[in-house]
Parts: structure tokens; C-alpha cells; sequence
């Protein structure tokens, strides 16, 4: 079902503005503006989670990731929006937006020193072609990636055009996507989308602290300094704001693809691909149709991917796992994630998202499939049972799919870079798992294991199935979260596996598991904005021991110690982005589903683990 239009554009490009007039005008329903990248124009990178199973309505997604066939929703994308602006107009919105974060200390600056940052920021801005940061791309690669591909027809759309003649523009995008409306409709949809009338909704929202289209909690101290999401709307900064040099050396760098993107923007018909004839949705009565698709649709056959993924959390665990499936997701839409929902509160929930590509296996399949659980599940305590099923859930999927490897993931992982480079670098290792690295300041906390349990790959070869059996096996026979006779829950039984399975690779990639127990053991580093450790680029953060404080907010651990560089790049560009996207979608689940903020967990850790921060899946 093609029933999904990307509206896209690099950041800071304007998009938040067009989609609010689109809102208007698609959706009309002023009373929901606060909820327009929630449930109208979903935000891919913030509420991926909330876009609705395929379906006859049109559904629209913002978007700004560089085009590729691996974007997520991809496959039920027909078409594209895509809004170019001038990059040095974008710059100055970037950097009006740092102040806003609060990045790079911007908010306690003094004045010679902020202008000493905006200087080096130009500078960086125009030699890297506009890199913001590394899962947008640059700029020019972003816009080059829309610009030359040939597999959805796109509509170009030029902001500066759109705020000289909105009216005429929209009408524009209207008949691209083939709907129709009213000139009062659009016109009110202008009206509403002035900067004056953005900036009072953006006041009430900051009147009530709420997350709305504009505000965010997690930014109060960048609001409580006068700084606004609705900026100042900026044109013409290349004149305003570059020397003469500086000038000739951004239209080098920008000038041709500006103007190869602006002939397209200047109210051109859009550019498809031959091999596309049809509308981009069907007739909204045409059940003949709708059948003949629903026959011709593929039976149901059981998985032939190379690789898979796994993981398994509870409700009580739900924002985190979205978050970093959301995290994965940038880099790999097409391999599948097999959720073990440990809760039928969490099986509810996770139907409703209908995330891409997620497998969801409700607790009693597993059950049913290993009825010798039944009896050591009355003898532990709930987390203690959850990793008992460590092993259980690859040994089920081995059997169930036909995966040549499959790599099981923690729910609290959040993805900088793809894992591809990882996985292509065990070859065939017939088992992969992940060190501690543990820092000087955690170097007694070998005890509680030398491996963390929170990326175990396993090929389907003799050796792998052996291992997983053996694994099986032990956390059947015991599984507690306590030091007992050289045991600690399901992690310290692979203090053993180098010695036992020859074809074991140890996982070495520095960037691979980086956590509060390592980080003070690297240099960390911000070098063509990716976040690197000891030179290797991060691939994931384990956020093992985050916290959903009580009253709002989110308190992640951290350690003091460490260079003050590297604790500096580690806040800015990890854990802060982290937290808040992590508040942002605790909040809207909780919103969506009133019940999650009743249902309080039963899992504790003993009180001496948790005070000792024993790294491992550290509160569910």
C-alpha cells in the first residue's frame, strides 16, 4: 500500500512552517496544533512509532534524512515535498537553534566568545557544505541525494518562494498531492501560518509548559533566555552576514547545486520517475480495486533474512525501547527486530504503534514453546526471570525463521552510527560478544562479569547452536541477581565462552557499548560531527540505570572523572540529545496511552547492586 507522501527538507529549512499551514488546510483542526508531528504530519524522528498501519487514507510524513532505499516507511512511500532553502540562510537558523539547545555554552558565553564560536561555525559551516550533524548529512549531500534519485517523483518547493506567495505555492503542493480545497481554506491556512500568529502559539505553549508543535520542556532554559523556536526568518544572510571572501567561497561551494535546486523549486512540474503512471492514492471509492490489491498480496512466509535482531522489555520499558529501535532505525530500516513483549499491556501498546518491521512475540508463545520455564518461574523474582529468557528468545527465532545469524540487542541502547560496519566485521564467527572495558574507577566491578549482555551475535552453526545451548541450559538451571558461587544473573556465564568456542570473536570496536562503567577509560571526540571514541565512531550508547523521575524528566547516570573535553562532547552530543528525546517520548506514549502511567513496575534491584551500579539491564 503506496499511501505515504515524505514532507522533507534539511533541518532548519523551514519545514515546521510549511506543515503548519498544510496542517490547516489537510486537517483542519486548529484545536490540534500542538499535535501535528504526533498524529497529522508525523514527525519521523520523533513519532515513527505513531504512524498508522498501511491504509487507503493518505498518511504524511516529515522527514530529514538524505534520500535512500533504506529510509524507514520507504516501501510505502509513492511520492515527496521536498523544501530547499538558501544553506546560509539555514546556517543562521542553526545557529539561532544552538542557543536554543543551549549547545556549544552559547547560553553563558560572553560576548567576545560567542562571537569567536560564530566565527569558527561559519567557517566549519561553509568547508563541510553545511554538516549539521552526521544523520542529516551535510547540507549539499542531503539535497544532492533528493536531487538525484530516480525512484519517487518530487516536488520541489523553494522557501523563499513559499513566503513571497504562499497562497500560490500551496496550491501547488495541493494539486501535486491531489487534494483540493477551498480558497478560504488556504487562505486562512496563510493567515495562520504568519510569523506573529506561529509566535502566539508558540507563547501559549510556553505559558503551559507543555510539549507542543514548537515548545519543549527539556529546552526551558534556552526559552527562560528569550530564545524561540520561531525564529527570525532569516533571507539574504549571505549579504548580511559573510565577508566578501567568505562569500565567494560558500558560492563555490553551493552555487551549482543551488542552482541546478532552484530551477526544479521554480514552480516546475515535479520530476518522476518514467516507470510511474498511477496517482499517488487511489479513488476514495473503488472497493474493485482495493480487492484485486488485497488478493494479489504475498502469503505470509516465514523470514529468509541473513540477520535479525532481538530484544525483549515490558510496558514499563516501552519509551526506551522506542526510542532506540526509532535510533536503528535511522541506519537500518529493512532488518528485522523480534520484540519478546514481556507484559500484555506491552503486546497491546506495541500493536497499536505497528512499528516497521517489528516482530512481536507476546510472552505466553514462548511459554507455550518451552513449557520447562513454568517451573522455575515461581522461584524468582520478576527481573530475575526476565533474564533467564536471554538465551530462550534467539534459541525460539532460530527455529522459528531461517536467520543465519541473530544478534540480540538491550532495550536501553541508543544508535549514533550504522551497526552494519559491526556486523560485517565478525565474518563468520560463530558467536560475538561485547567487553566491558571497565574504567579505572569501576576496575573492581570485574566480579559481576568481563562481557555486558547487551550485544550477543549468533550464527547458526554448530558451534553457535552449541553455545546457546549450553547458555540456555545454565540460566535454566540458575538465574538471580546476586553474587553467588562465580554467577551473577545471565551475564557472568560468558566469562567462559572464550575459552570454550574457538570461533568466538570478542568484540573490539571502541565506539561498540560505550557506558557509564567505560566512558572515563576513552577520549572522547567530535570530529566532522561524529561523536568518536579513541578515534572509532560511537556506535551505540548503553543508557543501562536511566531513570523516569517521577515527576517528569529523566535522570541518566553519569560518573565524574574523565577529561573535561571529553565529559564536555559527551553531555552535548550523547546524553543531553539522549534525555531529551527520551522525556519527549515518554510524555507522548503516556499521553496516547493514559494506562502506562498507572502501571507502576514491580522490578527493583537489590539495593546493594544498584548503589554498586552493576552494569547490566539496570531497571525495567
Amino acid at each position: 500500500m503506496k499511501d505515504i507522501c515524505y514532507i522533507a527538507a534539511f533541518p532548519k529549512s523551514g519545514i515546521t512552517y510549511l506543515n503548519f499551514m498544510l496542517f490547516h488546510i489537510l486537517f483542519d483542526r486548529p484545536q490540534d496544533a500542538a499535535r501535528i508531528d504526533s498524529d497529522y504530519i508525523y514527525d519521523l524522528h520523533e513519532s515513527l512509532s505513531r504512524v498508522p498501519p498501511p491504509g487507503e487514507a493518505p498518511r504524511y510524513v516529515k522527514i530529514h534524512f538524505p534520500y535512500s532505499n533504506g529510509l524507514p516507511l520507504r516501501q510505502r512511500a509513492s511520492r515527496a515535498v521536498y523544501l530547499l532553502r538558501d544553506p546560509i540562510d539555514v546556517m543562521m537558523s542553526v545557529w539561532d537553534f544552538k542557543h536554543l539547545l543551549g549547545e556549544d555554552g552559547l547560553l553563558d558565553a560572553t560576548q567576545g566568545d560567542e562571537a569567536a564560536k560564530f566565527q569558527l561555525f561559519c567557517k566549519h559551516w561553509v568547508a563541510t557544505g553545511g554538516m549539521m550533524n552526521p544523520w542529516m548529512g551535510s547540507w549539499k549531500a542531503n539535497v544532492s541525494s533528493w536531487l538525484d534519485q530516480r525512484e519517487l517523483p518530487v516536488l520541489f518547493v523553494a522557501y523563499e518562494r513559499l513566503k513571497a506567495r504562499p497562497f500560490e505555492e500551496l496550491r501547488r503542493i495541493l494539486q501535486f498531492l491531489g487534494r483540493d480545497a477551498s480558497d478560504q481554506a488556504v487562505n486562512a491556512a496563510v493567515e495562520a501560518g504568519k510569523p506573529d500568529n506561529m509566535r502566539k502559539v508558540e507563547s501559549a505553549e510556553i505559558e503551559k509548559g507543555l510539549s507542543g508543535v514548537f515548545y519543549r520542556p527539556a529546552l526551558a532554559r534556552g526559552y527562560s533566555r528569550g530564545y524561540r523556536f520561531v525564529g527570525r526568518m532569516h533571507g539574504g544572510s549571505s549579504d548580511k552576514v559573510l565577508t566578501p571572501d567568505a562569500r565567494q567561497q560558500a558560492n563555490q561551494v553551493f552555487g551549482p547545486l543551488m542552482e541546478r535546486a532552484s530551477a526544479l523549486a521554480a514552480g516546475a512540474a515535479p520530476r518522476a520517475p518514467a516507470a510511474i503512471r498511477s496517482p499517488m492514492f487511489p479513488p476514495p471509492h473503488a472497493p474493485a480495486a482495493a480487492a484485486a490489491r488485497k488478493s494479489a498480496a504475498p502469503a505470509t512466509v516465514a523470514s529468509t533474512t541473513s540477520d535479525i535482531y532481538c530484544t525483549y522489555f515490558d510496558h514499563n520499558y516501552l519509551s526506551r525501547a522506542v526510542v532506540m529501535i526509532e535510533s536503528l532505525r535511522r541506519f537500518d530500516s529493512r532488518t528485522p527486530i523480534h520484540v519478546l513483549a514481556l507484559s500484555d499491556l506491552c503486546v497491546k501498546i506495541l500493536q497499536e504503534l505497528a512499528l516497521p518491521n517489528v516482530k512481536i512475540i507476546p510472552l505466553a508463545v514462548l511459554e507455550e514453546a518451552y513449557p520447562e520455564l513454568a517451573a522455575v518461574k515461581p522461584t524468582r523474582k520478576l527481573i530475575e526471570y526476565y533474564f533467564t529468557l536471554s538465551p530462550f528468545l534467539p534459541h525460539y527465532l532460530f527455529a522459528s525463521t531461517k536467520a543465519d545469524r541473530i544478534t540480540y540487542i538491550d532495550a536501553d541502547l541508543w544508535f549514533f552510527s550504522p551497526p552494519q560496519a559491526v556486523l560485517d566485521s565478525l565474518g563468520d564467527a560463530s558467536v560475538a560478544i561485547t567487553p566491558h572495558r571497565f574504567s579505572f574507577a569501576y576496575r573492581n566491578h570485574t566480579i559481576f562479569g568481563l562481557y555486558n549482555v547487551a550485544w550477543i551475535s549468533y550464527r547458526r552453526c554448530p558451534e553457535g547452536l552449541d553455545c546457546l545451548n549450553a547458555y540456555k541450559a545454565d540460566c535454566l538451571a540458575w538465574c538471580h541477581d546476586r553474587l553467588e558461587d562465580g554467577r551473577f544473573g545471565d551475564q557472568k556465564y560468558l566469562d567462559t565462552w572464550p575459552a570454550r568456542y574457538p570461533g568466538l570473536k570478542v568484540i573490539t570496536h571502541k565506539g561498540v557499548n560505550l557506558a557509564v562503567w567505560n566512558v572515563h577509560g576513552h577520549v572522547i571526540r567530535l570530529k566532522d560531527n561524529v561523536v568518536t571514541v579513541d578515534s572509532d565512531p560511537l556506535v551505540f550508547y548503553h543508557f543501562s540505570g536511566t531513570q523516569m523521575l517521577p515527576g517528569g524528566g529523566v535522570q541518566v547516570p553519569t560518573e565524574p572523572g574523565g577529561s573535561s573535553r571529553s565529559t564536555a562532547v559527551l553531555l552535548e552530543h550523547v546524553i543531553n540529545p539522549y534525555r531529551r528525546r527520551l522525556d519527549d517520548e515518554h510524555r507522548v506514549l503516556e499521553q496516547r496511552f493514559p494506562v502506562l502511567a498507572a502501571a507502576a513496575s514491580e522490578i527493583r534491584y537489590s539495593g546493594g547492586l544498584l548503589g554498586a551500579a552493576a552494569p547490566r539491564k539496570a531497571v525495567f
